[in-house]
């Protein structure tokens, strides 16, 4: 096929025009601005604002937390405390826990040794002995009645097995039957419990 020269002229002239774009392309020249620039919407900036805003945030976190750290080691220390003063009370308890009985009871002894201390310098005194157990009975009594220890002492009441326990039967004309005749040994409670039970006669 044989070209004539308006063909050639025309593809000599396309040829320049592509060697004409490469040139611009290696030169760094755009070949379409829509596609190699973008907008600035698309590459925001950095909002210091929120940066700021988060690290606040984050302060006032750590600082609560160590708050909090603070408030359950000073309550870890209070429990602490509480727990060895519990003990030594507890244990100041078992062994001075009777020391208010005892003061009752050195009166007690005291008086035991006023009397033996007159029996000694004096002639025997029937009436003054007598007087001096009954003083020293009634302070024992009154010590026991300060720790809410009573005396039980049921003669003519009716015989309880709780309270009571009976060593005879005998037969009685004046007293029904389960009747306490008599007290063997007095029994004692502590408040509302039993120390020892009354040992008693019943009535048949």
């Amino acid at each position: 096929m044989v070209l004539n020269g308006e063909n050639m002229g025309n593809k000599h002239a396309d040829n320049d025009n592509k060697w004409g774009k490469m040139a611009q392309n290696e030169e760094g020249l755009p070949e379409n601005e829509e596609t190699l620039h973008t907008s600035a919407s698309d590459n925001p900036a950095i909002d210091y604002a929120s940066r700021d805003e988060l690290e606040a945030q984050l302060n006032a976190t750590e600082a609560k937390y160590n708050e909090t750290v603070n408030k359950l080691q000073y309550l870890q220390a209070e429990f602490d405390n509480l727990r060895k003063r519990g003990e030594r009370d507890i244990s100041n308890a078992y062994k001075y826990g009777p020391e208010k009985l005892i003061n009752e009871l050195l009166l007690i002894v005291d008086s035991l040794e006023k009397s033996l201390e007159i029996m000694a310098n004096e002639p025997h005194d029937p009436v003054t002995l007598r007087e001096g157990v009954a003083l020293t009975h009634k302070l024992l009594m009154n010590a026991l009645e300060k720790f809410a220890v009573k005396q039980v002492n049921p003669v003519g009441e009716a015989f309880n097995p709780t309270w009571h326990e009976a060593m005879t039967m005998q037969e009685s004309a004046d007293a029904k039957p389960g009747t306490v005749l008599a007290v063997l040994q007095k029994g004692y409670t502590l408040h509302d419990r039993l120390l020892r039970p009354a040992l008693v006669m019943v009535a048949k």
